[in-house]
């Protein structure tokens, strides 16, 4: 899966910039809505520390509001383990995703055991 994201991004080049206005191409999300398995924080961690072996910058959020105000930023919406999204989001946060999704964004889902 994170080949498919090298691929997406390898024309990367330079210091990564995390100011807001300077997202980066992968959103990792990791919001829950009832279990969250103990290495959700370790994932996203190292998910995050792979942005240079990636030539990119990648985000993490557990804030459900990011996927309306900054998802059209990215190419790829990583969701880390997030259980029982229908109640996690609502239907403006269900609906910016889908757009999103429409209009060409990836999301690869990770789930541990």
């Amino acid at each position: 899966m994170l080949f498919a994201i090298e691929i997406l991004t390898a024309d990367t080049q330079g210091k990564f910039d995390r100011r807001p206005k300077s997202l980066g191409s992968v959103l990792v999300f990791s919001g829950t809505g009832w279990y969250r398995h103990p290495e959700v924080p370790a994932l996203s961690g190292w998910l995050a520390r792979l942005d240079e072996d990636l030539q990119m910058q990648v985000d993490v959020s557990e804030n459900p509001a990011d996927l309306v105000n900054v998802l059209n930023n990215y190419q790829v919406l990583v969701l880390n383990n997030c259980t029982e999204m229908t109640a996690l989001f609502n239907e403006s946060q269900r609906m910016a995703v889908q757009k999103w999704h429409a209009s060409g964004g990836v999301s690869l889902p990770f789930m541990l055991r």
